[in-house]
């Protein structure tokens, strides 16, 4: 997980400052961000698409079809990047999506475009997509020094907030002003960015996994995942609080009627508060964090959200509840960068590839997952009664990371081996 040493020295070393010294780095962020600001407006370009020649079940459907894939591919991508390396894996992944998107203009220009075309297009594009989402996390330690990894991971992590930022508003008005087509043509060009960027990614990662049929290459990767404690146990604290999001992704529309008596534009300004802080916090609070030991830092970061939704169902007022949406914010975010470069430490580096697509097929499940859990617990009772269960819910996920993540003293040598 690093010494002492590491984390002071990651600490001085700033989010603005890798990004300077660092040009592959540079260009890996440049192109995940481009690369989600596109999905976002292909989030509301393919909402509005499919209302306007389907239904609203024909969109979810959709959104099903296309998050499933990922999971289920994610250890096959983590072997292929493994066998094959980043600039290739990753090129060839934004290219094809890219040149995948721009079958939907042209469907349309020809007026053929059928709902039913859409479920293969984001069946496929969901299949391969895994591969840029393992990729980084392959790439990080590849591209950047371990003092400097929570930095870098932060900066990716700001690039989920930025997005959502700009990219639905910016996308809802060019949808608005000049129709569909434009927008699947920007996400289309995303993808094309991040793979150019790719080309500025190590050839190979001089890694050489075997060439194995494609059951072997998924289960391998679990089988590697559970050789290591650490992180066995810091995916399952992923997948639980990635569970809770979802949840409050459910809570906090129904706590906004509820509670605060507030429509769509209340709404609205909570999940925009809990946004700025996660962005802020991600920059600013995970380099003071990782001054601390992780078996004090990640605990502190669930309990302080958790704290947070327990203040929840005791306020009715919509200034207060921005507050500790803000909270809600910067208490969590820094939780992911972290967590992700103590596991950057401590996979060997030949088995990342393998590690990770096996986290990420269990992380993806986190957030649909508790998305599901927290519809039914709404469905059954009060918004209050659920805040306390989202909220007590921090509590398993706060005790693994501490008892996981704190160092084991060797053992006595007067005891012999254990």
């Amino acid at each position: 997980m690093g010494t002492t040493t590491d984390r002071s020295r990651a600490a001085r070393i700033g989010p603005t400052r890798v990004l300077a010294r660092r040009p592959r780095f540079r260009a890996l962020f440049l192109g995940i961000a481009a690369s989600r600001l596109g999905d976002t407006f292909f989030g509301v370009a393919l909402a509005w698409l499919t209302l306007t020649i389907g239904s609203p079940r024909d969109l979810g459907l959709l959104i099903f079809a296309g998050g499933i894939p990922r999971a289920l591919s994610a250890p096959i991508a983590g072997h292929l990047l493994d066998r094959f390396g980043l600039r290739l894996v990753l090129g060839l992944d934004n290219l094809l999506r890219g040149l995948l998107l721009l079958i939907i203009p042209l469907l349309t220009t020809f007026g053929e475009l059928r709902v039913g075309y859409l479920y293969p297009l984001v069946v496929v594009t969901g299949l391969i997509a895994s591969a840029t989402e393992v990729g980084q996390e392959i790439a990080v330690p590849t591209l950047v020094p371990d003092p400097e990894l929570e930095s870098a991971n932060a900066l990716l992590g700001a690039t989920f907030d930025l997005a959502e930022w700009v990219g639905p508003a910016a996308a809802g008005l060019l949808v608005g002003l000049t129709g569909i087509q434009p927008a699947i043509y920007v996400d289309a060009a995303t993808f094309l960015i991040m793979a150019a960027c790719a080309t500025a990614l190590p050839i190979r990662t001089a890694l050489h996994a075997p060439a194995e049929p494609v059951w072997t290459q998924f289960a391998r990767g679990f089988r590697l995942l559970l050789q290591h404690r650490m992180v066995v146990l810091i995916t399952l604290a992923s997948v639980g609080f990635l569970a809770i999001d979802g949840a409050l992704q459910v809570f906090w529309p129904a706590y906004t009627r509820s509670a605060l008596g507030g429509g769509a534009g209340a709404y609205g300004l909570l999940i925009s508060a809990a946004g700025v802080g996660s962005l802020v916090s991600t920059l600013t609070l995970t380099p003071i964090l990782t001054k601390f030991p992780a078996w004090l830092s990640l605990p502190t970061t669930v309990v302080g959200s958790g704290v947070c939704v327990l203040v929840l169902p005791a306020i009715h007022t919509m200034t207060i509840a921005i507050a500790l949406a803000i909270g809600v914010g910067v208490l969590a975010a820094p939780f992911y960068p972290i967590s992700r470069a103590i596991l950057q430490r401590i996979v060997p580096e030949q088995q990342r590839g393998r590690i990770f697509g096996a986290r990420i097929a269990l992380t993806t499940c986190g957030f649909p997952t508790g998305a599901a859990l927290g519809g039914i617990a709404l469905a059954a009772t009060t918004p209050t009664t659920a805040a306390l269960i989202i909220a007590a819910a921090h509590a398993p996920i706060a005790l693994t990371l501490a008892a996981g993540s704190r160092p084991t003293p060797p053992p006595s040598r007067s005891h012999g081996k254990h």
